[in-house]
C-alpha cells in the first residue's frame, strides 16, 4: 500500500509539473500493455524458441506506436479545438483530459500555445503515418506473388499429391536434440509446406538422437501423421550412429 501511495503521489506531482509528458507516457504504456496482453492471448503459450522475446516486443511496438500516435492526434486535436473555443462548459460537462488555464502545461493565452499544439500534432500524425506505411509495405510484391495459390492450397479439402507448385522435387532434412519446444511449431509449418508442394514432390528425412525430453514422442506422432497421408519419409529416433560427444 505504501508503494502504491508513493507511486500515486509521484504521478500527481509529475502531472502537475509536466501534464503533457505524463499523459503521453501513461497512454503509451497503456497501449503497449494492451498489445502485449493481446499477443500473449493470441499465441496462448508462446514458446521462446519459436517466438523470441525480442521479436515479440518489436512487433508489439510496431502496433503500439502508430495506435498511440493516432490516439494522441485525436487528443491533441480536441485540445486545440477546445483552446480555440476556450470557455469550458462547466454545467455538467467534462473532458477526457483536464483543460485548465494551463492546458497540457502550456498557457492557452500565450501565443506559443498554438505553435506547441501544432508541433505536437504534427509529430503524432507523422508517427501514425509511418505506422500506416509499415503496415502497407510489410511484404513486397515478390513475397506474396504466390499468396493466393498458397492460401488456396491450405483451404482446399482435397489434397493434391502433385501439389500446387511447379512439381520440383524437394528434400526436407532436419536434426533434433532436446527440441520439444520447437517440434510442435516446426511440424505444423512443415505440413503447410508439404501440402503446397505435394506429397509426390517431397521426401522428409529427420534424425533425432540422445534427447531426454519429449522430442522422441513428438516425432513418433509426426511420423504416424506422415504415414497416414502417404508422404515419403524416413525418421530415425534415438539414433546412436554418431557417438555423443563427452561433456
Amino acid at each position: 500500500m505504501h508503494l502504491l501511495s508513493a507511486a500515486h503521489r509521484s504521478l500527481l506531482a509529475a502531472h502537475a509539473h509536466h501534464p503533457h509528458l505524463t499523459i503521453s507516457t501513461l497512454s503509451l504504456v497503456a497501449t503497449a500493455t494492451f498489445y502485449r496482453l493481446f499477443f500473449l492471448l493470441l499465441l496462448w503459450r508462446p514458446r521462446p524458441e519459436a517466438f523470441p522475446e525480442s521479436r515479440t516486443l518489436f512487433v508489439t511496438l510496431l502496433f503500439a506506436l502508430p495506435t498511440w500516435g493516432l490516439a494522441m492526434c485525436l487528443a491533441q486535436s480536441h485540445c486545440l479545438w477546445s483552446s480555440n473555443r476556450r470557455k469550458e462548459r462547466v454545467n455538467g460537462g467534462y473532458s477526457l483530459v483536464p483543460f485548465n488555464d494551463r492546458e497540457w502545461g502550456v498557457d492557452v493565452k500565450d501565443p506559443s500555445c498554438l505553435i506547441f499544439g501544432t508541433n505536437a500534432f504534427g509529430s503524432y500524425m507523422a508517427l501514425f503515418c509511418v505506422g500506416l506505411y509499415l503496415v502497407a509495405t510489410f511484404s513486397l510484391p515478390e513475397d506474396v506473388q504466390y499468396g493466393d495459390v498458397i492460401r488456396g492450397a491450405r483451404r482446399s479439402t482435397v489434397r493434391r499429391k502433385e501439389g500446387h507448385g511447379s512439381g520440383e522435387k524437394i528434400f526436407i532434412a532436419a536434426l533434433f536434440h532436446n527440441n520439444e519446444e520447437v517440434i510442435p511449431h516446426w511440424t505444423k509449418e512443415i505440413m503447410k509446406v508439404i501440402n503446397y508442394l505435394g506429397a509426390d514432390n517431397v521426401f522428409v528425412s529427420i534424425v533425432e538422437s540422445y534427447s531426454k525430453d519429449a522430442s522422441p514422442a513428438l516425432l513418433r506422432s509426426f511420423e504416424s501423421r506422415l504415414s497416414s497421408q502417404k508422404i515419403p519419409h524416413r525418421i530415425l529416433i534415438q539414433n546412436t550412429a554418431v557417438p555423443r560427444p563427452a561433456v
